[in-house]
């Protein structure tokens, strides 16, 4: 933490990180983070390997940029039945289950296509990697 205080959930245990202090995420372990009061956060973070999650998130704050998100800063239904599952090595979301996310995403996933949405714009982002498209 660089400045502010940060909540982090690590499974079902919250805490708050403030000034100096670190938290470790092993990979696999499902966690979240957001900023724990109304003053701005600065934090270093260190994601190894990172370039997709780079990626990911350059394209999800992409969305908001462009005001394509909704006000808790998430795209469009149709828009995340790609994305989500583009980036599903690197990000899950903590709910709905995963079988009920990914059952959703498949029905949703040729509606997207079909209504011109695509799984990542390489205007959002720096790094692009490989895309499918």
């Amino acid at each position: 933490m660089l400045e502010g205080e940060l909540a982090v959930k690590l499974n079902e245990q919250t805490s708050i990180l403030r000034q100096g202090e670190a938290a470790v995420v092993e990979a696999g372990i499902w966690h979240d983070w957001r900023n724990a009061t109304s003053r701005d956060v600065r934090v270093q973070v260190e994601i190894t390997p990172g370039l997709r999650f780079m990626h990911m998130t350059e394209t999800f704050w992409g969305f908001a940029r462009l005001g394509c998100t909704d006000r808790k800063g998430m795209p469009s239904l149709l828009q995340l039945s790609l994305s989500a599952r583009e980036f599903s090595d690197v990000m899950v979301f903590g709910s709905p289950p995963l079988a009920v996310q990914r059952t959703i995403f498949s029905a949703l996933a040729p509606i997207a296509r079909w209504c011109g949405y695509r799984r990542t714009y390489p205007q959002l982002s720096r790094i692009v990697l490989g895309l499918r498209t």
